[in-house]
């Protein structure tokens, strides 16, 4: 259980989320799927967008489609275009996500956080659903790639969080017993309830006001606003 009283210092791995984890993708979608319409020609629509990438990326974390396949899904559906060859709108979605590498920024928090579980001796990875690549190049992007880090990507893994064989694989690659490694994340279903079912530990970064659904009487995790909270 990581409590106030644990120290990163306890851990042999200790693994963070990404996205809305150590970077703000929230504001980086934001601007992007502005940038994205105005150049299409159509009106902008970030709350659709948002809606969009929600619902797509829940079904490729769940295993119903691949990951190119809720891309293509994406901007069908935007455009309202259900016949767009998927050739053709993996291409526009590669220019969405030009645009949204541009607008990548750390969470202020993050350096330090990373700094510091560097420095505790364990082992440092990122744990994400996305590709290697893409995911690198983002850290990079926000000055945050360390090359000792680990990457535990969800394409390259062959399932995605928060499915319970995707903790089990991690696991296997990290070769290490579950009770010593941390998990550091934004979502109660990836990055708490899923690494606590598989016997790891959790920290759920919470940077939103107060919420009644999070699962606050689960136990064996602790909830922070800020990873400067993480030490």
């Amino acid at each position: 259980m990581y409590s106030c009283d644990s120290s990163l210092a306890d851990y042999s791995v200790i693994l963070f989320d990404l996205d809305d984890t150590l970077i703000d993708h929230t504001q980086a979608m934001v601007t992007a799927s502005y940038q994205f319409a105005h150049e299409l020609g159509i009106e902008p629509d970030v709350e659709r967008w948002k809606q969009l990438e929600a619902k797509w990326f829940r079904e490729f974390e769940l295993g119903t489609v691949s990951y190119d396949g809720q891309r293509v899904a994406r901007i069908r559906e935007f455009l309202h275009q259900p016949d767009v060859d998927p050739a053709h709108a993996l291409d526009m979605y590669q220019r969405y996500l030009d645009l949204y590498q541009e607008s990548i920024v750390a969470f202020p928090d993050a350096p330090g956080v990373l700094e510091r579980a560097v420095a505790s001796g364990a082992r440092v990875g990122i744990f994400t659903n996305g590709t290697g690549a893409l995911q690198q190049a983002k850290m990079s992007r926000a000055r945050l790639w360390d090359d000792r880090f680990l990457m535990l990507a969800a394409a390259e893994l062959g399932v995605a969080k928060p499915q319970e064989r995707c903790y089990d694989i991690v696991l296997g690659v990290l070769q290490c017993p579950a009770d010593q490694v941390l998990v550091v994340g934004d979502s109660v279903p990836n990055d708490v309830l899923g690494p606590l079912q598989a016997g790891m530990n959790a920290v759920h970064i919470h940077r939103g006001p107060e919420s009644s659904d999070l699962p606050f009487e689960v136990p064996g995790y602790r909830r922070v606003s800020t990873l400067d909270m993480v030490r």
